[in-house]
């Protein structure tokens, strides 16, 4: 790296990598980052929830497996007290399907240098021309967009994606992190919930990663819909921990009517109907 006003150590960061069906080494976030320098000096934390355990594995990567699928919460809670162990400051969070700038290490280490007091980093996530996150906050959920946020948001206007953040440990953990209760739909709305409550700024990375949002892809009926109950679970338990009751229950009736119209069936009604009935 030429610059080196950065107080951002790879090796004193603890990169997160949750995956599902694939193998680690063969994933978008672990091929991006290990083709810059700054990426093979990482130290891994492998969280994977595939039915069968991952082989042939780089030496020194920290590695777990859970076949229970507890969900991408516990991993991140997981890799906090790991971090912790190891005594890292930062830990960087990863799914699987994320392309990373081949310059993104001095992208972090750039902002974190300007903005040394910030606890948490952000950078701009896109499906192509798209801005995923840090997208814009209305209603109590983020929209897409086509602008990018200003280079220091309030995190009660913009909300970032769990891909990519890169989170002070220290911070992470007095904030509760990653609530272990919404497993997988909402994780990252209900960190940010908390976490701003205590840190209510991030900072815009100047990096960009080329992602691939979940939920897009073709799906059958009886596969949307047991997604849809997944969804409404994390919902539901997000509001049991205090997250806003009106806003989470008014986004999962409004997803069930969008899918019902998708597909011309009322069993998304149904399901939300039921769980709003049992919560």
């Amino acid at each position: 790296m030429a610059e080196t006003l950065s107080t951002l150590d790879p090796q004193n960061l603890l990169a997160v990598l949750v995956t599902y069906g694939s193998s680690p080494v063969d994933t978008a976030s672990w091929l991006s980052l290990q083709a810059s320098e700054a990426g093979q000096q990482l130290q891994w934390l492998v969280f994977d929830n595939s039915a069968t355990p991952a082989s042939m594995l780089p030496k020194g990567v920290h590695y777990e497996h859970h076949p229970e699928n507890p969900g991408v919460s516990t991993a991140y809670l997981r890799a906090a007290n790991l971090a912790v162990e190891l005594g890292k400051d930062w830990l960087l969070l990863l799914d699987q399907d994320s392309v990373f700038d081949s310059d993104w290490f001095e992208g972090y280490a750039r902002a974190v240098a300007q903005y040394p007091n910030q606890k948490l980093f952000a950078p701009l996530v896109k499906q192509a021309s798209v801005v995923l996150s840090p997208a814009p906050l209305r209603w109590g959920r983020a929209w897409t967009s086509t602008k990018s946020p200003p280079t220091v948001f309030s995190l009660r206007a913009f909300a970032p994606i769990n891909a990519g953040l890169l989170l002070h440990v220290g911070a992470y953990q007095q904030t509760g992190g990653h609530p272990p209760e919404v497993a997988l739909d909402f994780s990252d709305t209900a960190f940010l919930y908390f976490f701003r409550q205590h840190y209510p700024e991030g900072v815009l990375v100047k990096s960009s990663i080329q992602h691939r949002l979940s939920g897009v892809e073709k799906a059958t009926y009886e596969q949307r819909l047991a997604r849809f109950k997944l969804y409404c679970r994390d919902g539901l338990a997000f509001c049991r921990i205090g997250g806003p009751k009106v806003a989470v229950l008014g986004w999962m009736l409004w997803r069930s009517l969008l899918l019902g119209v998708r597909y011309r069936r009322v069993g998304f009604f149904w399901v939300f109907s039921r769980a709003l009935y049992t919560h």
